[in-house]
């Protein structure tokens, strides 16, 4: 008995050490959650979603944003890295495969569909299905999360990365081990008709759950209590993600 016991005590030992010593990817910070709001106004519960009409239901594996292109066909990209496209009668066919995870997707101007893939960055399908790539990094910041985006009027591609520290696989160990995540301000290209050239940086977005962020249509107002230089975003046709950084303030704490 006494060997057991010795045993097990040195096992429990062994193990303490192990996880003092070896290095972990999560750096831990304390978060308070603020004061709910209350329901009321915008926030007052609803029945709209119940009259909402489920497309492609049974059919699509995992989609998180879509897409609508000019004759009115949904686009959405699934967990195993393919996009399909869903027509009228709710008949869904492959569109492309990245092999990757599609993401946050827009049609740009020329019916290109703008995808941020987590894995293979910003890419751009043509109407065929030919995929290119448009960037992976800015300014010799690679991309590890390329998560959402929009395009303006002008042509502008505004796109976020999740994290510059934890792949799409690690997603879990992403809101434990936040901010700080790299610099404060996530550089992103503004990408025209020369793709892939890394121009200014023009955004910063909220990292894990520090601050508040309040997002309207056409106006994106953040409070981030260790990031003041934030300012409320550009006008734009829907309320996303992240957010406009003064003009030369980038990377500034």
């Amino acid at each position: 008995m006494k060997k057991v016991l010795g045993l097990l005590l040195l096992l429990i030992a062994a193990g303490a050490i192990f996880l003092v010593i070896t290095p972990s990817p999560i750096d831990p910070l304390a978060w308070d959650a603020p004061t709910a709001p209350t329901l009321t106004g915008v926030l007052e519960p609803n029945d709209t979603l119940m009259k909402a009409e489920l497309v492609g239901k049974g059919k699509l594996h995992g989609p998180e944003d879509t897409a609508v292109d000019a004759q009115g066909r949904v686009y959405a990209g699934q967990a195993d890295g393919t996009i399909v496209r869903i027509d009228s009668n709710d008949k869904v066919e492959l569109f492309a495969d990245t092999q990757g995870r599609p993401l946050g997707m827009d049609f740009d101007a020329q019916g290109n569909l703008i995808v941020a893939d987590a894995y293979k960055g910003l890419l751009s399908i043509d109407p065929q299905g030919a995929i290119k790539v448009l960037t992976t990094e800015a300014e010799g910041l690679p991309f590890a999360f390329t998560d959402d985006l929009d395009i303006a009027s002008d042509g502008t591609i505004y796109f976020s990365d999740a994290s510059s520290r934890f792949e799409q696989p690690r997603l879990l160990a992403r809101p434990a081990g936040s901010p700080p995540v790299g610099p404060p301000a996530e550089l992103h290209a503004k990408l025209r008709q020369n793709p892939g050239a890394a121009q200014r940086p023009v955004f910063c977005q909220r990292r894990g759950p520090v601050g508040q962020r309040r997002l309207r249509t056409g106006k994106r107002d953040v409070s981030l209590p260790h990031h003041p230089l934030l300012a409320q975003g550009r006008q734009g046709r829907r309320a996303r993600g992240v957010h406009r950084q003064p003009a030369g303030a980038a990377g500034q704490p």
